[in-house]
Parts: structure tokens; C-alpha cells; sequence
């Protein structure tokens, strides 16, 4: 993620998983505030145990959820060429929507935006909010 934030235009990162961290320096939290700091889309195609633990799979749910990015299971390697198509396909189709907060506190807070589609059957995944500018 931070070498993301230096990164020039949309940003998406793609984490291949089984959700099993065993060896990490950063904890889920660290995770979390770095992927709230900043704009980048996260996908995550997760095979193993986080396919069928309930604990994995809320973690990562979580990560992807805050980013607005999308989680794709896969039950074997061999099934690996799927979901990634698919990530490309979303990515091709994807649209930017953008708006100007009335709030101009630099309180470097988090702020929780909701997207509502009225009159359409979209599926619509977005980040659930911002890091506003510090001081």
C-alpha cells in the first residue's frame, strides 16, 4: 500500500491468499489503516483454509469490504485463470464517481460515505469512506 500511494493515477492491488497469516510484521490493524489512508482498490483471490474458515474469511472480507475491491474464491490452483479474468473484466468496466465534501475540517478523521443507485438494479461496490487531510 505504500508503495501504491506514490503511484500516479487508479491503483489496485491484487493479494493471492490462502488468509493464513503466519508470517506477517504488520497485524490486520496495520492493514486496515493503511488501506483507509489510502485509495487503492484491493481484490483478493483466496484459496485454502481461507475458502472454508469462517475466522480467514472475515478478516479478509473486511480488508476488501473497506477498500470497495471484490474477494474471489477459488477451490484448486488449476482454477486460478477464472477469477483473475474476472478481476480484469471489472476493471475494464469500472466507473469513477467523485464529489466535493462540504466538510472542510483538516482533521485528518475518517469520514464514511454511502453510494446509492435509486431506480436501477446495479450491484454497486464502493470504499466505505476517506481519510480527510491533516493539518
Amino acid at each position: 500500500m505504500q508503495l501504491l500511494s506514490k503511484q500516479a493515477g487508479r491503483r489496485v492491488l491484487v493479494v493471492f491468499s490462502d488468509g493464513d497469516d503466519r508470517s506477517s510484521h504488520a497485524t490486520i490493524e496495520t492493514v486496515e489503516t493503511a488501506i483507509r489512508a489510502n485509495d487503492a482498490t484491493l481484490f483478493m483471490v483466496v484459496l485454502g483454509r481461507g475458502v472454508r474458515e469462517r475466522q480467514l474469511r472475515s478478516g479478509i472480507e473486511r480488508l476488501v469490504e473497506l477498500s470497495g475491491g471484490r474477494l474471489l474464491f477459488v477451490e484448486r490452483s488449476d482454477q486460478l485463470s477464472e477469477p483473475f479474468a474476472e478481476i480484469i473484466e471489472e476493471l475494464s468496466n469500472q466507473y469513477l464517481i467523485g464529489y466535493e465534501s462540504t466538510n472542510a475540517r483538516r482533521d485528518g478523521k475518517w469520514r464514511e460515505i454511502e453510494l446509492d443507485i435509486l431506480g436501477h438494479d446495479f450491484t454497486v461496490r464502493a470504499r466505505q469512506g476517506y481519510k480527510a487531510p491533516g493539518k
